[in-house]
């Protein structure tokens, strides 16, 4: 089984403060969440999150992780399994989002969020938020009072003389290493 919950931080967070970590705090991203999602295809309205992943950053370092798959109710296109890898086998006895919504909230708490492109992931999740307004009395996926950085609008401002900004490229320019492009922590953790 490939589903898998909140683990327990990976880092030592003892370390002396360095001068990344002073960075991230004067930008107030001493702690945030890169989030990623692969979907079902491109349209929140139409189509579903097949995973979510999440990793929570201190400092700069990943410390704590959120991966699940979800249920998809139908089976997924060629297209979509060669590009993430993601089976139907895999999205078999899944959870609903409904069903991980509150367990996935908390793994957010009030950290600011940062995604690749962040407005998919955020129009997929707030799509995907309406299953649960009956319990929350409200969309919860809405993140309208909520910090939001989109990495691929910042490397244009911070880095205007890349000539590409996709997470692939970002992540060659950064020496940062992808370990499976397409899934949906390893994405996050790129970001």
């Amino acid at each position: 089984m490939t589903l898998t919950g909140a683990e327990k931080p990976r880092s030592d967070m003892s370390q002396v403060e360095s001068p990344t970590q002073v960075w991230f705090e004067d930008l107030g991203l001493s702690s945030y969440v890169a989030v990623d999602l692969e979907t079902t295809g491109l349209d929140p309205e139409s189509e579903q999150i097949i995973e979510i992943g999440a990793v929570r950053f201190l400092d700069g370092l990943a410390c704590e992780r959120y991966r699940t798959f979800l249920h998809a109710d139908k089976p997924l296109s060629p297209f979509i399994t060669s590009l993430t890898g993601i089976k139907n086998a895999d999205l078999k006895g899944a959870p609903r989002f409904k069903d991980v919504a509150k367990e996935f909230l908390e793994f957010l708490g009030d950290d600011p969020i940062v995604g690749q492109n962040v407005e998919f992931d955020l129009g997929f999740l707030s799509s995907a938020g309406s299953s649960v307004i009956a319990e929350f009395g409200s969309n919860p996926f809405s993140f309208q009072r909520r910090q939001v950085l989109d990495a691929s609008m910042l490397s244009r401002i911070f880095w205007p003389e890349l000539s590409r900004f996709s997470l692939s490229a970002l992540s060659k320019a950064f020496h940062v290493s992808q370990v499976e492009k397409h899934r949906a922590e390893h994405d996050a953790e790129a970001t």
